[in-house]
């Protein structure tokens, strides 16, 4: 019995030991060579920022953090502007962007809540510049 427990513990052990229990969100923001960006989360309604990276020559950046033990929202922020977005688990994000549409046009992929984040950010931005009372 000793030995067929001991057979069972050792690979779950090992499968334990290579779960990687990051999140990682990575991207390119066009046009942004060695710029500073920063990754943030919400704490009891502060935003503290956790993490900063330089953009390489392409502009392409990416970051790993410890996965949230609930789902949360995170946001890359550059020079006043930020991006959110979801993280659940061990969620891979991507991000693409440029200088000039930096926090208002953006792509967000890798999982379906980040889509539904973005589209529902474009659409509230959409109907901000609709005069108020206007259907269409």
């Amino acid at each position: 019995m000793k030995k067929l427990l001991l057979a069972l513990t050792i690979p779950v052990a090992l499968l334990c030991s290579c779960n990687n229990n990051e999140f990682k969100v990575s991207g390119t923001v066009e046009n942004a060579d060695n710029e500073t960006l920063v990754l943030a989360r919400a704490v009891n309604g502060v935003w503290l920022r956790i993490d900063s990276i330089k953009t390489n020559g392409d502009g392409e950046f990416s970051f790993s953090e410890e996965a949230p033990d609930f789902p949360e929202i995170f946001r890359i922020e550059r020079k006043g502007q930020s991006i959110y977005f979801p993280v659940d688990s061990t969620d891979r994000i991507t991000i693409k962007t440029d200088t000039a549409g930096f926090g208002t046009r953006y792509t967000l992929s890798g999982t379906t809540d980040a889509e539904w984040m973005m589209r529902v950010d474009s659409t509230s931005r959409e109907l901000a510049k609709r005069p108020f009372g206007d259907p269409e």
